[in-house]
């Protein structure tokens, strides 16, 4: 049996690592986009009412901020949700760099699981808090990750400048979640605004205008 591929194999070789490469102008999908917008901002916002919890002399009464926690939680599930619902069944759009970017971002998901489940059990049986705040530098060092690789096969200059956003304010976290949980909440709160919510926001824009044009 010849190993020498044929023609038309080499040929389905070569046009799916072009595509991966330019990635060209796919439909970008709603879902993960929005998503992505709605995370940002609900848990920036979070982030904002702990910060001024802590640097305003009112005293907060603890069930006002376990309530906005729950809140929180039960609105970005919830969305999640929907969009889940609202998207099962449909097939990933575009060429295999697109498919590519969605497969990794899934993948960063269930890896956001697992931090989840180690750290956060490990505070509880610890009873040490600072488990649970070493997750967000995890994953925002690993969003940087991600998003890294985006403009490598994208070439697209904000997602290079998200993926920055991210690995800068990662490492800030694990570097200050000792000494100033005022200056580790600002940094939660921007990187959720800039690095999260807005890209979400351009790619929302970019998919209707890919889709008006």
């Amino acid at each position: 049996m010849s190993d020498t591929p044929s023609p038309s194999t080499a040929e389905a070789d070569l046009a799916f690592m072009r595509a991966l490469v330019d990635g060209g102008k796919p439909p970008i999908p709603m879902a993960g986009p929005s998503i992505y917008l709605v995370a940002g901002l609900l848990y920036g916002l979070q982030c904002v009412y702990h910060l001024i919890e802590l640097v305003t002399p009112i005293h907060w009464p603890g069930p006002l901020s376990l309530g906005v926690a729950v809140f929180v939680n039960l609105a970005f599930f919830t969305w999640l949700a929907i969009v889940l619902v609202r998207e099962r069944g449909k097939r990933p759009a575009g060429p295999a760099s697109s498919r590519a970017l969605n497969a990794m971002f899934g993948a960063t998901g269930l890896a956001n699981i697992g931090f989840i489940a180690v750290l956060g059990l490990n505070a509880v049986w610890r009873n040490d808090f600072s488990f649970w705040l070493l997750y967000a530098a995890i994953v925002f060092i690993l969003q940087g990750a991600a998003w890294w690789v985006a403009w490598l096969l994208r070439r697209r200059v904000w997602m290079a400048l998200t993926a920055i956003g991210w690995f800068v304010s990662g490492t800030a976290l694990g570097l200050i979640l000792h000494r100033d949980i005022t200056a580790y909440l600002a940094v939660c709160a921007a990187a959720l605004f800039l690095c999260m919510a807005l890209p979400g926001w351009i790619m929302i824009r970019q998919a209707r205008a890919e889709r008006e044009g």
